[in-house]
């Protein structure tokens, strides 16, 4: 009976899942419209999924991101360096595929994307709202500032929860009180200068707001 139970709850989940991820995939049509942010929500960080390596609009950014810390000492509240959020994972996940890094590094990836980048969805709205008015309706709904704001929301506190868990994996005997993000994001070498020695590269930096601390498990 508990067998055919939980045969029965595992091939629920696997349904569900494998529907959300059909939407997801899927091209624009009326249902993924009206329910993209639960969609999203879904997907997002763990399951996304875009196609950014090809034309007509590759990926030309490396984002990385770096946390530091205000720890209590003895002698008051230290501010710590900067640590690298994210090159470990990545060289975690090259190493091997088929580890939770593979999950862990979409983290990131996903919170840049809830912050500050329009998904597919909205992109394509772009393009069909030229001729089709219903198409330029959802989009006005989907600007919606107060739902831009409540995405980018999510996205910080998504990636300050990473950042604190991170930390607290690296030095679980800091008293930590506060956390700071930085975002650093370099445009990629374009292909045609790939050979050239010196290749000069623009980067900008974004700095964001200190977070209080919540305690959190260790990320590893």
């Amino acid at each position: 009976m508990w067998k055919k139970l939980a045969v029965l709850g595992l091939l629920t989940v696997f349904i569900i899942h494998f529907a959300f991820t059909g939407l997801y995939n899927a091209p624009l049509n009326p249902l993924k419209a009206k329910h993209s942010n639960i969609i999203a929500g879904y997907m997002n960080p763990l399951f996304s999924q875009n196609w950014k390596l090809f034309a007509p609009n590759p990926a030309s950014d490396n984002n990385t991101f770096y946390v530091r810390a205000q720890v209590k000492k003895e002698d008051g509240v230290k501010t710590t360096d900067w640590i690298d959020l994210t090159s470990y994972m990545i060289e975690r996940n090259q190493t091997n595929r088929f580890t939770p890094y593979n999950r862990l590094v979409r983290i990131q990836r996903g919170a840049v994307t809830a912050m500050v980048e329009e998904d597919d969805l909205i992109v394509t709205l772009h393009r069909k709202a030229q001729s089709n008015e219903e198409a330029k309706k959802k989009l006005d709904d989907l600007h919606d500032d107060k739902r831009k704001s409540e995405q980018q929301e999510y996205g910080e506190k998504l990636l300050n929860r990473y950042a604190q868990a991170y930390l607290n994996s690296l030095h679980p005997e800091w008293e930590v009180t506060k956390t700071q993000l930085m975002l650093v994001e370099t445009k990629a070498v374009p292909f045609s200068e790939k050979e050239k020695k010196e290749v000069e590269t623009k980067t900008k930096v974004y700095q964001f707001d200190w977070r209080n601390y919540q305690p959190v498990a260790p990320i590893f």
